[in-house]
């Protein structure tokens, strides 16, 4: 991760020159492109950074700023305390554009936010929606549980076989939504997220270990489902996972806000 003293003028450089000629050799479909940014505040200073990017959000919106940004809080697993601050749902092209007011963006930057920064990471990544089944009109979540894997060199087609027979029995069975984020700048390549919506811890209590397995016999029968679920084995060199809560007090410019 990048030290923070050179947040302002990275955070500037990546909002204002993002110009890569990959982006305009990939085929993806405009609306699936996101940029986030993993922060991890100066210990001591949690409470001041979130007011920082309170500040920094109000003087955004009354420069005019118009994009989406949303804020979560990592309350479990090993970036517990960071928070990941992002925008969603773009074509590649918008982050061509500047902010309507560069020089007050740095400087609100600068004044409300790095103070209080140890450590960051921007990632562009992209939601992947041949593999998830996320739909464009569902609201944001009060929390998202996401798993992230590492695909050993060589297994992601397995991989990806695995998350489409998922998909596919999520869309047949009526089941619930999830995303699938890919990394494009930032990250690791071989490196696939998987984020699920969950409306609160409730939802834990209410979840069957087998249900997964269940549902996958039912659909694929247990022959196939057993040698999905050993393709998928060996294709994972690791795996971990994070719990995120919604901050919409950090947040700008919300639907239906």
């Amino acid at each position: 991760m990048k030290r923070a003293q050179h947040f302002a003028g990275l955070t500037a450089l990546a909002t204002l020159l993002i110009a890569v000629p990959a982006f305009a050799q990939m085929a993806q479909p405009a609306g699936d492109a996101a940029m986030v940014v993993w922060v991890d505040p100066l210990p001591g200073h949690g409470s001041a950074f979130e007011e920082g990017v309170r500040q920094h959000m109000s003087n955004m919106m009354e420069a005019g700023e118009t994009q989406t940004w949303v804020s979560f809080e990592v309350i479990a697993g090993d970036r517990t305390g960071q928070y990941v601050v992002g925008t969603f749902n773009h074509a590649w092209a918008d982050f061509d554009q500047p902010p309507p007011n560069p020089a007050m963006a740095g400087e609100s930057m600068a004044d409300n936010i790095v103070p209080h920064v140890e450590d960051f990471e921007i990632q562009y990544i992209w939601r992947d929606t041949n593999l998830g089944t996320w739909a464009p009109d569902e609201p944001i979540a009060p929390m998202y549980q996401l798993i992230q894997f590492d695909v050993k060199p060589g297994h992601m087609p397995g991989f990806e076989t695995f998350v489409s027979k998922i998909k596919n029995a999520f869309e047949t069975m009526g089941e619930g939504s999830y995303s699938v984020f890919r990394p494009v700048l930032g990250g690791q390549g071989g490196q696939v997220t998987i984020s699920v919506p969950r409306q609160g811890f409730a939802e834990f209590a209410q979840d069957d270990p087998q249900f997964f397995e269940n549902m996958m016999r039912e659909l694929y029968g247990v022959a196939e489902t057993r040698l999905l679920m050993e393709t998928m084995d060996a294709a994972i060199a690791s795996e971990r996972s994070y719990l995120l809560v919604f901050r919409p007090d950090m947040s700008m410019n919300l639907p239906d806000s």
